[in-house]
Order: C-alpha cells, then sequence, then structure tokens
C-alpha cells in the first residue's frame, strides 16, 4: 500500500542518515 511503501522509504533514508 502507498503507506506500507512510505515507511519503507523514511526507514531507508534514516539508515542512510546513519
Amino acid at each position: 500500500t502507498f503507506l506500507e511503501a512510505d515507511v519503507n522509504m523514511v526507514g531507508k533514508i534514516n539508515e542512510e542518515v546513519q
């Protein structure tokens, strides 16, 4: 779903930042 994809994207960005 759109929500699922959004959460996944945010998590990926968080990993890259850290």
